[in-house]
């Protein structure tokens, strides 16, 4: 089993399926000055439940699956990368401003894709 510091999880012996496959998490994607911030959340999400908003799918005191981790990876590499790139070295220094440019900028992926299809 891997160690908080390592640089790749691998979070298979975890999964209760000892069949399936899932990909080690790699941090050296992420940019180093972030890299603690996000290994503190997938722990956090693996040692405890994970909060639900009012009308989410996820019921009370439920904990993210092993299995779901590769495909959160992907989604918090983008926002990593995109706060890098905003020169955020710190989550504590996220504010709802930032997160409204993210989702912008997420949604403009959708309509640069829509527009290339034309």
């Amino acid at each position: 089993m891997s160690r908080f510091g390592d640089e790749q999880w691998h979070v298979q012996p975890a999964h209760r399926d000892a069949h399936l496959q899932i990909s080690a998490i790699s941090w050296s994607t992420f940019p180093a000055a972030l890299r603690q911030h996000f290994r503190t959340f997938f722990l956090a999400a693996l040692d405890h439940p994970v909060p639900v908003e009012p009308g989410g799918r996820q019921r009370p005191a439920e904990q993210a699956s092993v299995g779901s981790f590769p495909y959160w990876v992907i989604d918090m590499r983008v926002l990593a990368l995109w706060l890098d790139e905003q020169g955020c070295r710190d989550l504590s220094e996220v504010r709802d401003a930032d997160l409204a440019s993210f989702r912008t900028y997420v949604l403009g992926w959708t309509a640069t894709a829509a527009e290339s299809r034309t």
